[in-house]
């Protein structure tokens, strides 16, 4: 089984993408989420890291957070939010 290396507060919103998107693979390429059994648990998606969606800043390998004002299931930004409101 795999865990995380961070761990969020309850109410963080992290971009979530689901069997059939569409995310950024590690040569650039675009790559379709499929269904997958991970550690023997049924996935219908994944938590997205920075590169996988295009933001620059690093990231990788940590889930991409957005603000509480971004709305739940809305397409994610094109690039990485500021977490200050501004």
């Amino acid at each position: 089984m795999t865990f995380p290396l961070c761990i969020f507060l309850s109410g963080t919103r992290v971009v979530v993408a689901t069997v059939g998107s569409f995310v950024t693979g590690a040569a650039g390429e675009p790559e379709k989420v499929l269904k997958a059994n991970v550690g023997g648990v049924n996935s219908e998606g994944m938590l997205c890291d920075n590169p996988m969606l295009g933001w620059t800043g690093g990231g990788a390998g940590i889930a991409a957070v957005v603000p509480e004002s971004f709305p739940l299931g809305d397409t994610p930004p094109s690039k990485r939010p500021r977490m200050d409101g501004n």
